[in-house]
């Protein structure tokens, strides 16, 4: 098992110290790792994905069972529309049926969705909560349990999604990784993760494209090298938040690429498309806009282009409307500031690009 520990980030002049853990078969010492890093708590309150549950709830309880706590269940669908705010009374009605303390402690269990929701919830529940992840998936290992970013959705329109717009920066208390559950991923979501992986690839210059297409393979892959895998898209992460733990700096800025037009493709609800699939085609985008501009030579463009399609990710827009893809980028809270490709690891942040420049590109050369 290996261990990174994430101390002393500042936060709200508060120091909040996360730790995490990854390895194999560690669900069943959740309890055991609260007490390694002196977590105290009276109760559990248990935010976990309905999917997840089914598969795995029975280990997730005898693990957290070993803490002679009470355990507060709450489990929700799986996908986005459990973290559109909406839906935030609903996830913790079971919770305000028992009683619970600002000593009480939670713990979310599942993907991405879960992360967010968890760590939003933990923020606000009695003006804020000890929490613990437990990633699930590939994408919310490699990236959204890490850093304290929390939020929720807001629908502007039945047709128009805006994305993490209700949120708080707050760092969970202890991150557990067990690769195990990767075993079980549907192919989908080994797709979905590795649309993240491929932004630090090309932003930090690892993974592998090697390394990717046996993360592509993930369910028939030795878990003895997966592990290092994911470690290392962790470790990226882990660095930049220890920098710029509250978005302040433009160091943790680089961490969307691809995400400027990513999130607008999400929120287009007729795109049905992933996370990881929208930040793929974000990152084609950015490099295409990064060559128009003279920023980042063809041969290097060609070259993420063929890296992404040889990994089965999208690499052009689906049919969605182009009009409404501008009206979200130009409201998402990176106030349509992109992240650009100079090089393979080397990336230029808080460029602004004019409408019609954006426009033309996503015209002539994404559709």
């Amino acid at each position: 098992m290996t261990i990174f520990s994430n101390k002393n980030i500042l936060l709200s002049k508060q120091k909040q110290c996360s730790h995490y853990l990854i390895g194999q078969n560690l669900l069943s010492d959740v309890f055991l790792y609260t007490k390694m890093f002196n977590l105290t708590f009276d109760k559990i309150l248990l935010l976990v994905d309905k999917t997840v549950y089914s598969l795995y709830g029975d280990k997730i309880l005898a693990g957290l069972k070993k803490s002679k706590k009470g355990i507060v269940i709450s489990s929700v669908p799986s996908g986005e529309e459990s973290k559109n705010l909406e839906h935030i009374p609903e996830s913790v009605k079971p919770f305000f049926k028992e009683r619970f303390s600002r000593n009480s402690i939670l713990v979310s269990v599942g993907g991405g969705v879960l992360s967010d929701l968890g760590g939003f919830l933990s923020s606000i529940l009695l003006r804020g909560l000890r929490s613990i992840y437990i990633p699930t998936t590939l994408l919310s290992q490699i990236d959204a349990s890490i850093g304290g970013k929390t939020g929720v959705n807001f629908n502007l329109s039945p047709k128009i999604m805006y994305k993490n717009m209700f949120g708080t920066f707050y760092q969970p208390n202890l991150v557990v990784t067990d690769i195990n559950f990767l075993r079980t991923l549907p192919s989908k979501e080994i797709i979905n993760g590795l649309g993240e992986m491929v932004k630090y690839s090309i932003g930090w210059g690892k993974p592998t494209l090697k390394e990717l297409i046996l993360i592509k393979n993930l369910r028939v892959a030795n878990p003895d090298k997966v592990l290092p895998i994911i470690s290392k898209c962790q470790k990226i992460k882990i660095e930049i938040i220890k920098k710029d733990p509250m978005d302040t700096m433009q160091i943790r800025e680089k961490l969307n690429l691809g995400h400027t037009l990513g999130h607008a493709l999400e929120g287009v609800k007729s795109s049905n498309i992933s996370h990881g699939e929208a930040v793929s085609i974000g990152i084609i985008f950015a490099a295409k806009l990064s060559t128009r501009i003279g920023m980042l030579d063809k041969t290097i463009l060609d070259l993420i282009v063929n890296s992404i399609k040889s990994l089965d990710l999208p690499v052009k827009i689906p049919d969605v409307s182009i009009p409404e893809l501008i009206q979200i980028m130009e409201s998402d809270k990176k106030n349509g500031n992109f992240v650009l490709i100079r090089d393979v690891g080397k990336l230029q942040t808080g460029i602004r690009i004019k409408k019609e420049v954006i426009k033309k590109v996503l015209t002539e050369e994404m559709i």
